[in-house]
């Protein structure tokens, strides 16, 4: 993202302040995003934000398990593990070594 200059901007009586059209763009924000503001040592940190409803929730936790489950039934699984140790040794053997490429469709 290419940096933008600072620009001024003024406190409304509803403590609303306007995003400079250039931030705006920089950012891709449109009229009903969402926005998170963090308090910061010497100001105040606005990043996008993104909103999980319960319903999205829902489905990408269904996604994932569904994921999961077609993993079990692939044999795609590790362990059980005596100890944490063990797992985490077996972790690290894996990222270690090299990976299969996909071939490609």
């Amino acid at each position: 993202m290419k940096a933008t200059a600072a620009t001024l901007t003024k406190i409304t009586r509803n403590y609303q302040v306007t995003i400079p059209p250039a931030a705006r763009r920089a950012l891709k924000l449109r009229v009903g995003d969402f926005v998170e503001a963090t308090p910061q040592r010497n100001g105040v940190l606005l990043r996008p934000a993104k909103v999980v409803t319960d319903e999205g929730f829902e489905q990408e936790l269904r996604r994932r398990l569904q994921e999961g489950l077609a993993d079990l039934k692939a044999g795609r699984t590790s362990g059980p593990f005596a100890t944490a140790d063990d797992l985490i040794a077996h972790l690290h053997r894996l990222s270690t070594r090299p990976r299969r490429r996909r071939r490609s469709r």
